[in-house]
């Protein structure tokens, strides 16, 4: 009896041991693509990309998608990330259309040799553009002057009419010596508004210039025409050593100006003469030829020539300036 009992548990052990339900089938395993290329060996259900019953993920099967690579000159690539290398950056989905990548700073080289520090598209015009460049030291060439070299009494003279039609402070100042003198026209007619000294000194040639260089309502200022006369040798104790003075005739000024009321104005001087003295400074030779440099220390309006003007001398045109 106990053995019938026995055998009757096993029986049923064994059909318990038998039963689908409890021996389910394992899902099968593939690879998961998601939208930014990466690869996950997962079953289908846990897949939030592209399955693939089967795949693999090494190597990688996914798609890679393009993006932006930005390089350090700001130039930019749609590409994948492997094909983006070196010191450039790659952003996933990004384009170039506009461009989206920082564009760097560099060094804007004008003509006139200025620099500044920035973007290669505000470097414009006859400017050139250095990427990373620096500007403290100016790399920048100094400008190309076609002012002559002041070698002479004519160069001097020179440089003086071009300094005045292009409005060059800088290079009107160049021409004088630090003891500079300039003596008015004795038979100028008196302004009362605008009274003329006997002379004046560096200080006020230079400050009365540059008001008219930069007064916005001059339009223009031109010397047309002049004669430059023959180098004479100064013999006197009222000057100094190695001084020369030329007489300079006709001499032709017009400064195209307007009123407060917005009329137009010309002030002419119509065949004036000028005389000019100049020293030789042995010790400054020029970078050009190696010449001594010359300079002018007094200039004298002469109370020759015609005059067509309310501001008939070149010294009442200077002071309606001060």
């Amino acid at each position: 009896m106990r053995g019938l009992l026995i055998g009757a548990v096993m029986v049923a052990i064994a059909f318990a041991g038998c039963g689908g339900d409890d021996n389910p089938t394992v899902p099968p395993s593939g690879s998961c693509c998601l939208t930014n290329g990466t690869c996950t060996l997962t079953t289908q259900t846990n897949c939030t990309g592209t399955w693939a019953a089967g795949g693999v993920c090494d190597p990688n099967s996914c798609v890679q998608p393009d993006g932006a690579c930005c390089a350090l000159d700001g130039t930019c690539t749609v590409t994948k990330s492997v094909a983006c290398t070196g010191t450039s950056t790659w952003t996933m989905f990004g384009v170039c259309d506009p461009n989206s990548c920082v564009q760097p700073d560099g060094a804007c080289c004008a003509l006139d040799g200025t620099c500044t520090v920035t973007k290669s598209v505000a470097c414009t015009g006859t400017s050139t553009w250095t990427m990373f460049g620096v500007c403290d030291p100016n790399p920048c060439p100094p400008p190309v002057s076609h002012y002559l070299p002041q070698t002479s009494p004519a160069n001097v003279v020179a440089n003086l009419q071009m300094a005045y039609g292009e409005r060059k402070i800088g290079e009107y100042k160049k021409l004088f010596t630090e003891d500079f003198i300039f003596v008015f026209n004795p038979v100028d007619p008196v302004d009362p508004d605008h009274p003329s000294p006997p002379q004046w000194g560096l200080t006020d040639e230079l400050g009365s210039t540059q008001n008219m260089f930069a007064d916005e309502l001059v339009t223009k200022i031109e010397i047309s025409s002049y004669s430059f006369g023959v180098p004479e040798r100064v013999d006197s104790v009222d000057f100094r050593p190695r001084a020369w003075k030329v007489r300079v005739d006709q001499v032709n000024l017009q400064v195209y100006t307007r009123r407060p009321d917005g009329q137009w104005l010309t002030l002419l001087v119509d065949g004036a003469t000028e005389m000019f003295f100049f020293v030789e400074e042995p010790s400054e030779l020029s970078p050009v030829d190696g010449r001594p440099t010359w300079y002018i220390f007094r200039w004298e309006d002469q109370p020759i020539g015609g005059m067509k003007s309310e501001r008939g001398s070149w010294g009442q045109v200077k002071n309606l300036f001060r």
